[in-house]
Parts: structure tokens; sequence; C-alpha cells
């Protein structure tokens, strides 16, 4: 899915670190957040990877009911995790 690139609102590149702020409409946004940023964003990889280990210990006292409540649980990230997670994705003016 390709994303509007957002409109640029500062250019603070001084080599060799480019530093580029944009904003985003609120449609722009949730169409990045239901792709590939969502994925970067909850580390969906990472967290499938911690899932599978995690439910060796299911045969302890602690329940798979347990195991599933914390992969279920989202929170409402800070805004700057949403911008690291638009940035690893390249999404950039």
């Amino acid at each position: 899915m390709t994303m509007a690139a957002g409109t640029e609102i500062f250019n603070a590149d001084v080599s060799p670190v480019t530093a580029r702020g944009a904003s985003y409409t609120n449609e722009e946004l949730d169409a990045a957040l239901c792709g590939s940023v969502s994925r970067i964003l909850w580390d969906d990889p990472g967290a499938a990877e911690l899932e599978t280990i995690l439910t060796s210990v299911v045969t302890t006292d602690f329940s798979d009911k347990s195991v599933k409540c914390i992969f279920t649980n989202r929170f409402t990230p800070e805004n700057w995790r949403v911008d690291e997670a638009l940035a690893e994705a390249g999404y950039a003016p």
C-alpha cells in the first residue's frame, strides 16, 4: 500500500543527517496505521516470536488466558513512537 507523503513542515538537513518534519491528515495517518506502520509500531514479528516462547509456560501455573491477555492489550502509543514508526517505514515528504 502506498501512503501519501504528507506535507513537509520543516527541513533541518545537515550532512550526513537528514531531519525532516511532516504533517499528515487524519485520513493519511489512519491509512498508514492500517498497514506497514502498524506492524512496526506494535512490532508484530517480535510479538509473535515472544508469544510462541511464552506459550511454553502454559504448562506451569501461568495460564493461557494470561498470555492471550498480554498480547491483545494495545495501549495508545506516545506520539513519538508513531513518528518513529512512520520514519522507519519510510513515509516522508
